[in-house]
C-alpha cells in the first residue's frame, strides 16, 4: 500500500476516561460586570485511553460488545466471589454468637454463674433466636451455592441480568472554554456538549465511554510512515 492510501480516510476508535470535578472559585462576566470568587465546577479528563481502534464503525462496534461480554463475565465471577465471602464472614460470625451463648448461658461447664439469672436467662434466650435466624440465611445462602450447579446456575442468572453487575447510562454535559461546566439553559455560544455513556457499576460511577473518529493519518505509526 502507497503511503499516500494508507494515510487516507479516517479511523475510529473508544475513548475511554475518569471525569473528575472539582470544586473551584474563579471569575464570571455578568453583563458588564466582572464577578470574582464565584463558586464553579471545573471537568478535566484523568486516565484517557484511545482503544480498539479500526478503519469502521462496525469493527469497533463488534469489538465493543466482546470487551462488554468479558467484562461482564470478569464481574460475575467477582460476585460470585464475594457471595462465598460474605458465606464465610456469616459462618464465622454464627461461630462468635454460639460462644456469646455459652459464656451467658445459666449454667456454664455445670457450675451456677452468681448472676441475676432472669437478666441472664433474657439474654441467653435473645442470642438463641440471634443464632436460629443467622442459621437460616447461611442454609439458605448454602443452599443456593452448594454444587457445582448452583454455582453455574447463579453465573447464568448474573448474565441474564448484566444491569445488576454494570450499567451504562447516557449523559451529557456542557462546558466553556476554561471547562467549567455550565448549565445547559446557559447562552454561551462558546460552550460546548458532550455526550458519552457513562459506565456504573451499583452507584459507583466508572469511566465515560465514547465513539470517536479521527484522520487516519493520526493513527498510523512513524515506521509505516517512513514505508
Amino acid at each position: 500500500m502507497g503511503k499516500t492510501a494508507l494515510m487516507m480516510g479516517d479511523y475510529y476508535a473508544i475513548l475511554m476516561a475518569l471525569l473528575v470535578f472539582r470544586r473551584q472559585l474563579g471569575m464570571e462576566l455578568s453583563g458588564e460586570t466582572l464577578q470574582r470568587d464565584i463558586a464553579q465546577t471545573s471537568l478535566s479528563f484523568d486516565n484517557i485511553e484511545v482503544i480498539m481502534a479500526a478503519g469502521n464503525q462496525e469493527t469497533v462496534s463488534a469489538k465493543t460488545v466482546a470487551a462488554i461480554m468479558d467484562a461482564l463475565v470478569e464481574f460475575a465471577i467477582q460476585e460470585i466471589g464475594r457471595q462465598q465471602a460474605r458465606i464465610e464472614e456469616s459462618e464465622d460470625g454464627l461461630r462468635i454468637v454460639r460462644i456469646k451463648q455459652k459464656v451467658v448461658s445459666p449454667l456454664a461447664h455445670g457450675l451456677e454463674i452468681l448472676r441475676d439469672h432472669r437478666a441472664q436467662t433474657t439474654e441467653y434466650l435473645i442470642i438463641g433466636n440471634e443464632i436460629k435466624e443467622l442459621e437460616r440465611k447461611l442454609a439458605d445462602a448454602h443452599q443456593r451455592l452448594s454444587t457445582l450447579n448452583d454455582y453455574l446456575d447463579r453465573f447464568a442468572v448474573l448474565l441474564r441480568t448484566p444491569e445488576t453487575l454494570i450499567a451504562a447510562r447516557p449523559e451529557r454535559i456542557c462546558l466553556d472554554r476554561m471547562n467549567v461546566v455550565r448549565q445547559e439553559r446557559e447562552e454561551d455560544p462558546q460552550s460546548t456538549q458532550i455526550e458519552y455513556l457513562r459506565a456504573y457499576h451499583g452507584e459507583r460511577a466508572g469511566h465515560m465511554v465514547l465513539m470517536v473518529r479521527f484522520a487516519r493519518a493520526e493513527f498510523v505509526s512513524n515506521q509505516e510512515r517512513l514505508t
